[in-house]
């Protein structure tokens, strides 16, 4: 950012080269209402950028895990700044990455509304092979998974809560996106889930801490869809009564049905 404030004509030539970004991973922090970490995982090393508001602008510290550079940036607050750096990094980004993980530990306002910006404005969607998401919400998670390029199947969702405290989770919106209909594996910790569970049966194995309820009927439903078509997953929950097979297809020896009306479980795989 000083460079481009320094140099002008070399940023738009550098812009214009469309140079190839080899990045492998990226991590982004919020820790404080005042402060970004992004970490950027290229082939054979790492960059940090961390960027802390000042009264006067804000205070970017570089380090590679061996030197560090510090830079102050007058007339600019920390959240514009990233999102403008964030921006160009990404513009050109068109490689896979193997990883994106999103941690929002404390909320910034104005965070999701310009990650959702930045996502949407790339002329291809970024394409991700795994997804980590540290929220609170479900909104958080729609302002990155449907920016996300649907033909790259994710390999696997995380979605987490920070505080791990059960709050419930409502994912009607998210579980319509084809990024999730089309993704192999997921795990979802420390919520209540209060979506139906008829919404997992697509993925290979999900792990879910919790559902709100789990019917009968919904069941019953997935039994006969996957019936119909030979192929689906076992779903196995966990309570403090033990370990129970809600339910598994016809023929897999050792294992017994088991159907309830209502099942309020504490842990559920789908594998």
């Amino acid at each position: 950012q000083a460079l481009r404030k320094t140099c002008r004509f070399l940023w738009l030539t550098i812009d214009h080269l469309l140079p190839k970004a080899h990045l492998s991973g990226l991590l982004i922090k919020t820790l404080k209402r005042n402060r970004i970490e992004i970490i950027m995982r290229f082939l054979k090393n790492h960059l940090l950028i961390t960027y802390n508001q000042h009264e006067y602008g804000c205070s970017v510290t570089w380090s590679d895990g061996e030197d560090e550079w510090e830079n102050f940036v007058s007339d600019i607050d920390f959240l514009t700044l990233f999102f403008k750096d964030f921006w160009i990094l990404l513009k050109h980004q068109n490689g896979l990455l193997q990883f994106f993980q999103l941690k929002i530990e404390v909320e910034i306002p104005g965070f999701c509304v310009n990650m959702e910006k930045v996502l949407r404005s790339k002329r291809s969607q970024l394409k991700v092979r795994d997804l980590d998401l540290t929220v609170s919400k479900a909104s958080q998670i729609m302002c990155v998974l449907p920016y996300l390029d649907p033909v790259v199947r994710l390999n696997m969702i995380w979605i987490i809560e920070p505080k791990r405290n059960e709050r419930v989770l409502d994912l009607e919106e998210v579980v319509q996106l084809p990024q999730w209909k089309n993704s192999v594996e997921i795990e979802i910790l420390g919520f209540t889930v209060c979506t139906s569970i008829e919404h997992f049966q697509n993925f290979k194995k999900a792990h879910v801490n919790s559902f709100e309820l789990i019917t009968g009927q919904e069941v019953l439903r997935m039994n006969e869809n996957l019936l119909e078509s030979q192929l689906g997953p076992t779903i196995t929950y966990f309570n403090d009564t033990g370990v129970h097979h809600l339910w598994v297809l016809p023929g897999l020896a050792g294992l017994r049905t088991e159907i309830c009306t209502e099942l309020s479980s504490k842990c559920l795989l789908v594998s």
